[in-house]
């Protein structure tokens, strides 16, 4: 697996981890620790939220070998999720997500 960048913010106590992914499917995920959300955004644009992961299937995710198969194999059809447009759902903007500060985990 290649994640090309991580970074993490913090938007009023709420931890939001970003993966950049060198990828066939998966460009980015976003992690939202206080809430457990996993945003998907994949390749050719789309994105889905995936609620109620738990913590460790995205840790397991992250530092899997291939993280667009692990998440195909455990998320995708595992959990609750909703596509960006089809309903109103509750996303950081990439917009607002740029103007908050970035604590830089990893730059591979």
């Amino acid at each position: 697996m290649a994640i090309l960048l991580t970074e993490q913010k913090n938007l009023n106590g709420v931890i939001v981890e970003n993966l950049y992914h060198d990828s066939k499917s998966l460009a980015k995920t976003s992690y939202n620790y206080s809430t457990n959300q996993l945003t998907v955004t994949f390749q050719k644009g789309n994105v889905y939220a995936y609620h109620a992961v738990p913590i460790n299937i995205y840790e397991s995710m992250k530092n899997s070998t291939s993280a667009g198969s692990y998440f195909q194999a455990n998320i995708a059809k595992s959990f609750t999720y909703l596509k960006k447009g089809d309903v109103p759902i509750t996303f950081i903007s990439d917009e607002l997500f740029t103007k908050l500060p970035t604590t830089k985990v990893n730059d591979n």
